[in-house]
Parts: structure tokens; sequence; C-alpha cells
């Protein structure tokens, strides 16, 4: 391994940007490197370049690549945690450009890094980058390597969630426990802009303490987080708060942007009150904006509070032929946001000196609060509605970030509904109007944002300037004291407790409402059919880029008719005024959606249902996008195959008339017309019919998204040309879209769904085991060896009969006359209803659980399990490794019992399908308890999850190596 000093830390972050970092990087960076904790509390300006921090963490990882898991001070997953809706994640982004970076060195600084990282991920690639938007299904790329670097971008509610084993959005409750290991092992969690998630800093605190909580001392794998804040809370001493100092004021580059003047003018819009608060609002900001660009003003930035009046702003502007308008929301869906962002991010970047502006005409970018935490936009000027100081200092970041030698101006308006404290904001508390009180105060008009100057507004004495911020500061909520019995409750996912906790108030304190939903709009759905709904949705399945993050409050009185876009604002876990829950007249039904084969996917009427982190499907019919967020004029309402087209996933077009009434007019549109007509096409003549309407589709069809499925499609012999039960039909591929990065989508369920291949059952498990070798590297000898124990036994129970007939197409004879036992299989359809089918026709029991049986296998061979160290861990990991029986074992219901019976390396194995482990009294909850307070509550989890993913790793080879096999063949 080639070696790298904490020194270099300099070279190589001019190798990733083209200029050298600032001071304060280069002193922290040296002490990360070299072992040093990381400061509790990172306290820089905004524009002071804080996402580096990234960078300090993953070039510390590769210095300390050498040492043990154990030893190690710098962890593999490095969380960037905002609590906002993010525009533009500059962590990720910057991720995503480090990565390629050091995956294509081949020499230098930076190749040393990337060779360091890929010894550590013990793969070909350096650096893994993920964007965490919410667990639609399959959403999770991230937890399958336990060994690969890789930078997470998240929301708190998102990370948070999954800190405390609920995981908001995730399809299945068995993968909660991998989610949860993933992020509170081996991880860093960098919470940016902590004063906006105090709640959360105090959760991560209790979690850090009772991570420690075990009787075993043998998992040491790392958990460190730290947080970035202008403002640190009361809690933290001077000494543990990292600074800049006089070297970064003096730098070329920073200190312009420290020492740039900034004045703002203080405006009141008089008329806008009662019903006319947002439109008269609207009107005033608007009338601001306007003397702005009558002066020529290239870049204009405008931030409200609520979406609706961002809203009303982009209105008006949108009239206007000789400026561009942007709105940006975080009430947006992924696809939109991405498409706006991708044009405008790189001509509003910050500059630095003199540098011009290359702007073909003014700009204008409303947005809400979703602009004032990770959007890298630059602005001449800012038009911004009042709201807490500590929520204005990060808006006024963006104006004018690098410190340019411009005339750089702002305006704050205020309602004038808001100057008094008597009536608090639902967002903002009484922090509004002192705020409002403090900055007019003296009669002032006008006053310095620039952070030198509006430094010297404030008390130079600590406890005194605390005293002043306080009051005029967002509300900072406190986080219920997390105890151990919320941890017992919490760490049971299978089946959960009841009464369940809910999460929400650790995350944002208890006066802020639960997480959000995600909905996204499906014009080929009737209603009023239920199976038809959700047997559509199995084929084209709800994915993270279309879906439009709703509050839940919100989208609960939106479904009952109620008006709630007067309520809507940006900020995660907001909790309404009381008089929106009220219902009217009008109800509206909806899908909530878990993934094809969950008895819980299907029509709901009552709102009530929802729960945070759900995913709500709505026919387009219903519309409902405007009032729940934004989505842009021209877009597509159901963009089911853009977002297919974006996450590079198996291609899916569907042909339905609601849908190809929004493809370009033309030839192709009207083939396709006519083809929904047809009903009774061969599947095996689907390829000839479709490859030639396919081909001309992919070279003259608009938007791009739909060339490139087209083409897919038309190049892809084994295309699916399925009937849509919702009418006309829908054309499947067979392989995924052509990506840089690699896709696995192999879990928990695939033995009879992905796999295409079939695989024997002893190839099987000595692969899994070769991989929990791996994955294992590092840890304690003794939980080691106990791993790749499980992972040889963990899939005995697949002996029974009626299981091999399952993995045969229910066919027991086929079973019989292939004379092998398998693990996979590559006969049986993804189509759930044909999985039903077979699962009949092999007699195997409903609910039928394999790893039960393995269970009992396993112990039916005293002399074998006494190989293990631990062999209520061994049992545990070969119980659990389906993510059940945490701690109870399904009730399953075997009404033709079999005994069965095995050589497994030379020892009897002998047990009766009917394993009695669902009965309290069996020992599987007894030894569950047992472990966790062992291990303790995320220490067993993650032991759990090195075995599960050395499962999953192991499935997706097998099949990638069968499947070469047989080309070559």
């Amino acid at each position: 391994m080639p070696a790298l000093q904490a020194e270099q830390f300099t070279d190589f972050f001019q190798a990733l940007h083209g200029y050298a970092p600032f001071p304060w990087q280069k002193k922290l960076a040296l002490r990360i490197a070299k072992g040093e904790p990381w400061p509790p509390c990172i306290a820089v300006p905004t524009g002071a370049g804080k996402t580096a921090c990234m960078d300090i963490a993953l070039f510390a990882l590769a210095s300390q690549a050498e040492q043990q898991l154990a030893q190690c001070a710098a962890p593999r997953r490095i969380f960037f945690v905002v609590d906002r809706r993010i525009i533009v994640d500059e962590a990720y982004e910057r991720a995503q450009r480090i990565a390629a970076k050091l995956e294509q060195a081949e020499v230098g600084i930076l190749h040393t890094v990337a060779q360091r990282l890929r010894t550590l991920a013990s793969g070909p690639l350096p650096l893994a980058c993920v964007q965490l938007r919410g667990g639609i299904y399959r959403d999770d790329q991230w937890i399958r390597n336990p060994l690969q670097p890789c930078v997470i971008a998240s929301t708190v509610d998102q990370i948070g969630s999954r800190l405390l084993y609920r995981g908001y959005g995730l399809r299945s409750d068995y993968t909660v426990p991998i989610h949860a290991a993933m992020a509170a092992n081996d991880a860093l969690i960098i919470l940016d802009e902590a004063h906006c998630a105090n709640p959360f800093r105090q959760t991560l605190q209790a979690i850090g303490k009772y991570r420690r909580w075990a009787e075993s001392e043998k998992l040491a794998a790392p958990f460190v987080h730290t947080m970035l804040s202008a403002t640190p809370p009361d809690e933290v001493s001077e000494d543990e708060i990292f600074r800049i100092d006089d070297d970064d004021k003096s730098h070329e580059v920073l200190g312009p942007r420290i020492m740039a003047s900034k004045p703002v003018e203080l405006k009141e819009a008089k008329k806008a009150k009662d019903k006319a608060a947002l439109p008269e609002l609207a009107k005033a900001m608007n009338g601001e904006i306007e003397i702005f660009l009558e002066s020529g003003v290239q870049a204009i930035g405008v931030i409200v509070n609520r979406v609706k009046t961002a809203c009303l702003i982009y209105q008006d502007l949108q009239a206007r032929g000789d400026i561009d308008s942007v709105l940006l929301t975080g009430r947006m869906r992924t696809v939109d946001k991405d498409a706006i962002v991708g044009e405008w991010i790189h001509k509003l970047a910050v500059r630095s000196g003199d540098a011009e502006r290359s702007l073909e005409r003014p700009v204008v970018v409303v947005a809400t609060q979703t602009l004032e935490v990770g959007a890298n936009l630059d602005f001449d000027v800012l038009v911004t509605e009042c709201a807490g100081l500590d929520a204005l200092r990060q808006r006024f970041g963006r104006l004018n970030r690098g410190g340019c030698q411009i005339d750089a101006r702002g305006v704050i308006m205020v309602r004038q509904d808001q100057i008094k404290t008597e009536s608090p904001d639902p967002v903002y508390g009484e922090a509004l109007a002192n705020t409002w009180q403090w900055l007019t105060k003296d009669g002032r008009e006008q006053i310095d944002f620039g952070i030198k100057q509006f430094q010297q507004l404030l008390p130079a004495e600590e406890d005194a300037c605390r005293e002043l911020l306080q009051p005029l500061s967002t509300p900072a909520q406190n986080a219920p004291v997390l105890l151990p019995s919320h941890l017992d409750l919490l760490v049971q996912t299978s089946p959960k407790p009841a009464p369940d906790p809910d999460v929400a108030v650790f995350l944002h304190g208890p006066k802020r409402g639960p997480a959000d939903v995600l909905v996204c709009w499906r014009a080929d759905l009737i209603i009023k059919d239920e199976s038809s709904c959700i047997e559509a949705l199995g084929l084209c399945m709800p994915l993270a880029m279309e879906c439009m993050p709703v509050p839940l409050a919100v989208m609960r009185s939106w479904l009952q008719g109620s008006d709630v876009t007067d309520q809507l604002s940006d900020v995660d876990g907001q909790r309404l005024a009381d008089d929106v829950q009220s219902k009217s007249n009008q109800e509206r039904r909806f899908i909530r959606w878990f993934g094809p084969e969950d008895e819980q996917s299907r029509i709901y009427q009552e709102p009530a249902d929802l729960r945070p982190g759900d995913v709500v499907v709505l026919p387009a019919t219903q519309k409902g996008w405007d009032d729940l967020g934004h989505i842009p004029q021209g877009a597509w309402e159901d963009c089911a195959e853009q977002a297919v087209f974006k996450m590079k996933r198996r291609p899916v077009l569907r042909i339905h008339p609601a849908l190809l009434v929004r493809w370009p007019t033309g030839e192709m549109r009207d083939f396709f017309m006519q083809f929904v007509e047809q009903t009774d096409i061969p599947a095996d003549d689907a390829y000839q019919v479709l490859r030639q309407p396919l081909d001309t589709l992919s070279k003259t069809a608009e938007p791009d998204w739909l060339k490139e499925i087209a083409s897919a499609l038309a190049s892809d012999k084994k295309l699916r040309c399925l009937p849509h039960p919702c009418g006309g039909w829908i054309l499947q591929g067979s392989k995924n879209l052509p990506s840089d990065e690699e896709h696995s989508s192999f879990s928990d369920e695939d033995d009879l769904s992905s796999a295409t291949v079939p695989v024997e059952l002893t190839e099987h498990l000595e692969g899994v085991g070769r991989w929990a070798r791996c994955f294992t590297e590092g840890l304690d000898v003794k939980l080691r060896e106990d791993i790749i124990l499980a992972a040889r036994l963990h899939d005995l129970g697949k002996i029974d009969p009626r299981f091999q007939a399952l993995l045969h197409q229910g066919n027991p004879w086929l079973a019989k006359a292939s004379g092998k036992l398998l693990a996979k299989s590559g006969r049986i359809s993804a189509s759930p209803r044909q999985r039903r089918a077979a699962r009949k026709s092999s007699r195997y029991p409903k609910g039928g659980r394999h790893e039960l049986l393995s269970v009992r296998l396993a112990e039916s061979a005293p002399v074998l399990l006494r190989q293990a160290h631990d062999s209520d861990l061994v049992l545990h990991l070969i119980a659990s490794h389906h993510g059940r029986c945490r701690p109870f074992a399904p009730v399953i219901h075997d009404q033709a019992p079999q005994k069965v019976t095995m050589t497994f390396d030379s020892h009897e194995l002998s047990a009766d399908t009917n394993t009695g482990l669902e009965r309290i009294d069996s020992g599987i909850s007894e030894r569950f308890w047992l472990l966790v307070r062992r291990y303790g509550w995320w220490g067993l989890a993650w032991l759990e999850t090195l075995m599960r993913l050395a499962d999953w790793r192991s499935s997706e080879e097998e099949q990638k190596h069968q499947q070469i096999e047989r080309q070559v063949a």
C-alpha cells in the first residue's frame, strides 16, 4: 500500500480542486489525519468552505487505512446531514467530483489516496456517493457493502429515523436493522447548521453514549459526530469549538468574503395582513425586485417563508419577457428540481475577485427556506422576507458569497401581522417579531449583514452575545431524554411493539410535527379498481425521483379537502396551526405503496391511516401538485419513466392513452395509439412487432429520456410486453439502462424473484462464508469465526422438499429429477401472481421461513455448534438473516409438516419442518435480549448486517458469474 502522510492534505486538496485549502481547512485536516478526535463544534462563517470537512474526513480515512477497525478513528461512512429541504446538496455534488477524480487517477497523490481507499473497500471503487432522499422500493444502494468508503448526503429525518430503527419510507421493516447498523457503526455524522437541528444533536449525543452500553468490548467500530454552526449551543465550551483565526481573515480569497459589506434596507409591507397577507407581501416584494432590475442588477435572489408566497411572486415574474425567472422550493419532485438546478447552478456559481457574470439576461431565483442551507448559489442582490435572525444570517450568506468588489445590496421585508410577538409565526415563533424589533431599534432603517460588519453589532463578551441572540433565533427545541426503555422498544423491528415510540420527537422535538410523506402522481391508474392499480404499480414501481415531499399534516388535511397552501413551508417536521386540521366534506382516495406483494399496498380513504415516510400514489386526475408543492410548467405530471431513466433502472414504457397524449405528435404516437387497442399479441412476438417502431422512436422522440428508454427496449431481445392492468400495455426491459455506477438490486427476498439462474445450495453457503470472511476482516477473531460459521449454516432449511419444489416453479417432480439441492431458482418469474401460484403448487406453507428450519437443523448437531465461541450468536444470526426474529419468530401454520435430514461437514442434521420457534417458550426472544445486552442495541445489528450483506453480495456474484458462463457457452 503506498504511503500517505498527514502533511500531504494540501497536495491532495490542490489536486482535487485546482486551488489550495483555506488555512482553517489545513489545520483541521492535520489534526484529524493524525488520529485526533473531531472537535464537537466547527464554527466557521458561511462561504468559508465548510463542506471541505468531507474532504478532510476522506483524507483521514485514507491516511489511516493500515489500521484495524478497532484502532482506526476515521470512519468509512461520512454522513453530511442538513435539516432543510436541500436544493443543491453541495456535499453530494462535491463527493461526486472527488469520486470521479479518484477513480480516474493513475499517478500522484490522488492515485495514492484512491489505492488506499480501494484497499479498504476490497474492491475497485475508491469512493461511493449517495443522496439519501427517502427509501422508495430498492432505493438503498448505500447499505450494500460495509467496507466501501462512502459519502451520504442526507436530511435529519432520513438518517435520524434509521439510527432509531424506524427508517422513514423504507419498504420493508426487515431491512431496518441494516440501515441502523450502517448509520451507527464505522460512521461519521457531520451535522450542518446544527442550531437548526438541536433535538437531533442531543439525540446523537445520547446514541453515542448508549453505544458503549454493552457487556462485550469486542465491538469497536467508530461512531463520531460533529456539528457545523456559527452559533454553537450554550453547553459547548469555548475550548471545544474550532474557529477561524487571523490567517483566515487575511487570506487572499477567504478574507474578502469575511470583510465584504452587505448593506440591507428594512421595509414593511403595510397592507400584508389577515387574508391579504401573502398576496400583498408578494406584491411588495415584486416591487423591490422591479427597482433592482431597473438598476441593471443581473442576479437577484428572493427568499420567503411560505411556498405559496414564492409561487405568487414567481407567477408575476413569469409575465415578463425580458428576464429569466426560476422557482425553487423543497416541495418539488427530485426530477424537476434536478433539471432546474442543473441549468442554473453553474450560471450562478460563487465568484471571486472581479469575475464577471456570464448571463444572457437578468435572472431572478425565487425560493423558500430551502436556499438557507446547502445551496451554493451566489446573488448580487437579495430580497427576503423577515425571519429569525439566525435564518436571516444564513440567507445573506447567499449574497456576494465570493466577496467580489460589487455593490451587493439587500432588502428585508416584513408583513404587518408579523411585527408583534402576540401572534407567533408557525415556523419562527416569536423570534421573527423579536428580530424585526432589534433590527429596527432606535429607528434604524438599514443594517449591514457582512460577516465582519454584523459581528461588530454584537456584544464582544460571549455570554452577553448569547443572551442577546437567544430570543432572536428560531426557537431551539429540546429532544425528550432518550431512555434505555425507548431503545428496548425501538430495537424490536420484527414484529414492532405496541405502542411503538414516535421517533419524530427525538429528531425535531415535541413541538414539531412528524416527517414528510412522499407523493407521486400516475396518469394510468383507475382509482376505483384496487387490484388493477396495485398490479400496475407492481409492474412500474414508484421511485424516489418522481416523488414530492409533503408534510404529513398537510397531506392529511388536503386529502380531507382543506386549503393548506398558506401554511406550507420548507422546514422538516413542520407542525401546522390547529385550524388547518379542520375537516371538509370532500375526501380523496389514495394508495399507500409498500411494494407489490405487501398486503398494506392498497387504496385508502381515511387520511389518519397515513404514517411518516409513507409513499402516497395519487391518480393524476385528482391533481393537487399546485396545493402540495410545485411542478414546473411543461413538466409531465406522471414522470415514472423519466425517473427510471434518471436512476438508470430497468427500462419501462407504459403504452396507455393517458400517457400517449403527452408524447410529441407524429407517426410514432399514432402507431402506439393504435397499438393500445391490440389484445392478442403473443409474448414471444412482442420484440419482432415492436423493434422497428421503438427504434424509430429512439431517433425522433423528445425529450431525451424517451429516446433513451426506447433505444434500450428496441435492442432488447428479451423485451417483455405485458397487458396493462388498467388498459394498454407495459413494455419491460431485461437489464438496467447503461450507467457509470454499478447498481445492485439483490436483497432479502430474492431467492425467488431477482435470481435469474439456479445456484446450488452448497455453492451458495460456501460463497456467503467467503464474503463473511471478507466483511469481518479486522473484527475480533472469535466474533469473525462465529459470523463465518453462521454464514455457512444459514440456508440449510432450504432442503425442505417443498421449498425445493418452489424453486422449480412449484413442481416437486422437477425438483426430484434435478438431483440437486438449490439455494436460488432461475425458473420462477418476477411476476407476483406467478410466484403465488408456484407456492400453492409446491404446498410450501404460506409465510414459511426456511431460516427457522435452519436454526433447528443447526441445533440438532451439538458437536457442530461447539465450533462456535458464542453459540447463541450463531443461532441468532441464522434466525435473523432475513430480518425476522427481532425478537419473535413469525407464526407459520404448517398443515403437512415433514422431517428432513442431511449431512453437513460430516455431521448428521435432522429436524421437523414444524419448528415451533414461534412459541413464547422457544428461546428465540430470550436469545435476542441476551445478545442485545451482550453486544449493545446497535452492536448486535452490526453483527447481523455483516452476515446479511455477505449473503446479498454472494447472491449478486453468483448471478453475474453464471450469466457470464451462459453467454460464453
